[in-house]
């Protein structure tokens, strides 16, 4: 059985996933997420901070996902400063003695930004790396990480993780609308089992000296497989695998002709579960394979575009956008676009089919979907099955939470945001894009109020004087100068409206 829950925490948002044998929390207070997996049997727990992508200071939404045989735990919000995204998921499957977890990084700006490609997670303890992830000691427990290490490079300095992703060039940027996704998942292991010689995503493999054991502990029941240890004299001993998540198989080393160095564990349909030899490793610099395209001129193109349909020229705009969707890797931010600036003319139909096209190449981006749902609002249509597909893309996104406020769903729904303007900043700028000025003054409105700070003042101030509203644009430009916050630079209509 699995369960997932909210929790009250004093100044902070608690997320909690739970099976009969482990519970799975997320915890987010200023800005910072930490992973707290509890083994109920062990009686034992371990945290895992997130020391980046989230930053200290922003404001984050939590939620919790029920399914038939899962149960989750999400947390995420706009990283400060930037135009990115974050979100940490935690998920317990039934009759599972491990916890999957992932992080997501979304560029929400429309053209490709530098990013850092790694995840930063900070250990209890100090981290050592064995073939298959990290493994870091607690009180009673090891707190194993294991990673897929054929996408990712990892690097343990003290108690900093840095977890890099593998690509096939050294491209820094991140494109528009884009996703990187890291994947790892957490195991408890009782310390009076030995050292963790070995790990995968399925299996954590112990030894023991002392007793002459090796114990193999898997997230879930694998009843009938099999083991193959490689000994240092070069032969191969083979023995079924009968390891339970609730009890690991034991094997006793001590009679074989030599001490084991090297595991191969099979399943039952004789899937690799585990292959690695024992002991600590020192990660390779990892090679490119191919050379970093120049994503500078897509920038320029970009760009130029949004600058043209800022001054009105929207079909040369259209025209460039069009020419961009032939370029790779293009494709979902230029057709995006192009319904964007459809929707700006009120061609709610067109706007959509261009959607439909942006969401071919790029179907997990959910503020695609957001637009889309507005553009069927204004069709007359019901928007539920986007609005569905974006929150089970991204539960904790703001422009949902901003949608709903819009739509009647009352202040309440912003009360999550505290006096964070980043998210604000982030829904005026995707409400400009799509050409919805009256609810984007709405948002600014609500900011002023909230979230107040320099860039919010600035960027009101324009809309009133947009609009004719010359004595009140002055007064929010004297609120600017004593509002606290200085800008970031990251904002499209900053620099589109204000800056150009």
């Amino acid at each position: 059985m699995t369960e997932a829950k909210r929790e009250s925490v004093e100044g902070a948002h608690r997320a909690v996933c739970e099976n009969d044998g482990v519970r799975a929390s997320l915890l987010v207070r200023d800005g910072v997420c930490t992973l707290e997996v509890r083994d109920k049997a062990m009686g034992a727990s371990q945290s895992l901070g997130v020391a980046s992508p989230a930053s200290a200071g922003g404001a984050a939404l939590v939620a919790i996902r029920e399914e038939e045989d899962a149960a989750e735990a999400i947390a995420g919000g706009i990283v400060p400063g930037t135009a990115f995204s974050w979100e940490f998921r935690a998920k317990v499957l039934e009759a599972s003695a491990a916890a999957e977890a992932q992080c997501r990084i979304l560029n929400r700006f429309p053209m490709p930004l530098n990013v850092e490609p790694s995840l930063s997670l900070r250990l209890p303890a100090r981290g050592e790396r064995v073939p298959g992830g990290v493994v870091a000691s607690g009180e009673s427990a090891w707190l194993a990480i294991a990673f897929d290490e054929r996408s990712v490079r990892l690097k343990t300095e003290g108690e900093e993780l840095e977890v890099t992703v593998r690509a096939a060039s050294d491209c820094p940027y991140l494109f528009p609308h884009r996703i990187r996704v890291h994947r790892f998942v957490v195991f408890l292991v009782p310390q009076e089992a030995g050292e963790v010689v070995a790990m995968s995503e399925r299996a954590v493999v112990t030894r023991n000296e002392a007793e002459g054991k090796l114990r193999v502990f898997v997230g879930k029941d694998e009843p009938a497989g099999k083991a193959f240890l490689q000994l240092a004299n070069g032969e191969t001993v083979e023995a079924p695998l009968h390891a339970y998540a609730a009890k690991p198989a034991v094997y006793t080393t001590s009679g074989l002709g030599g001490p084991p160095v090297r595991i191969l564990l099979r399943d039952e349909e004789g899937e690799t579960i585990l292959d690695a030899p024992f002991g600590t490793v020192e990660e390779a610099e990892g090679n490119s394979l191919l050379e970093p395209r120049d994503w500078e001129q897509v920038r320029i193109q970009i760009w130029g575009a949004l600058a043209r349909a800022t001054a009105g020229e929207i079909e040369r705009a259209e025209h460039d956008l069009l020419r961009l969707a032939n370029e790779p890797a293009c494709e979902s931010i230029a057709w995006f676009l192009l319904g964007a600036m459809a929707m700006r003319r009120h061609q709610w139909e067109r706007a959509t089919a261009y959607f439909d096209e942006s969401l071919l190449y790029g179907g997990a981006n959910p503020i695609a979907w957001v637009f889309r749902a507005w553009c069927v609002r204004q069709l007359g249509g019901d928007p539920a099955q986007e609005l569905a597909n974006a929150h089970l893309l991204a539960p904790v996104d703001p422009l949902l939470r901003f949608d709903a406020f819009l739509e009647g769903g009352g202040e309440g729904l912003l009360d999550e945001f505290g006096a964070d303007p980043e998210p604000y900043l982030d829904a005026a700028d995707l409400l400009w894009l799509a050409g919805r000025e009256a609810e984007r003054n709405v948002v600014l409105a609500a900011a002023a109020e909230r979230a107040p700070s320099k860039l919010v003042h600035r960027l009101r101030s324009d809309a009133l004087k947009r609009t004719g509203h010359d004595v009140e644009a002055e007064a929010e430009l004297q609120r600017a100068e004593k509002a606290p916050g200085e800008s970031s630079g990251v904002r499209i209509t900053e620099q589109l409206l204000i800056n150009s």
